[in-house]
């Protein structure tokens, strides 16, 4: 039997930069929007596999390193309690049209074969519309972060 799948975009959706920049390039830089922990725990104990899903193109543009990135990611699921199963990034340019970028669905179907998730019985959270266009590219029912925490 396939597993259920909570699929989260995370700049915006469960964290938020300290300054003005649109996401962080060092841990100290983000901080857990309020609401997020337990929500996510709660549905790990409901035995959903826990996926972020992330456009990080600025290590394609050369504003940070794919290093950087991985130590912010462990950072943040460290603050979460390690409830991530997995967490993908999406390192290209925006501009580049890369499959994994979103509003593309490749790092959500990447994500469902890994772990032998369904996605009809699943759940896509963001706060942007290519958040949704992914979501409904992979067929994934969507929820705005707004409305889901």
């Amino acid at each position: 039997m396939a597993n259920k799948g909570l699929f989260v975009d995370l700049d915006g959706t469960i964290r938020t930069t300290k300054g003005d920049k649109p996401c962080p390039n060092k841990p100290s830089e983000q901080e857990v929007l309020p609401g997020r922990i337990s929500k996510l725990q709660d549905y790990k104990k409901r035995g959903y596999k826990i996926v972020a899903v992330t456009n990080q193109g600025g290590i394609g543009l050369g504003l940070m390193t794919e290093g950087q990135c991985k130590l912010i990611l462990d950072d943040l699921d460290r603050r979460l309690g390690g409830v991530f199963d997995k967490m993908l990034y999406a390192k290209a340019a925006p501009s580049a049209g890369h499959p994994w970028t979103k509003p593309n669905p490749g790092m959500i179907l990447a994500a469902a074969k890994d772990l032998d998730i369904d996605l009809k019985d699943s759940i896509m959270v963001g706060d942007r519309d290519s958040d949704q266009q992914a979501a409904q590219r992979a067929g994934v029912p969507f929820k705005w972060a707004k409305d889901f925490f």
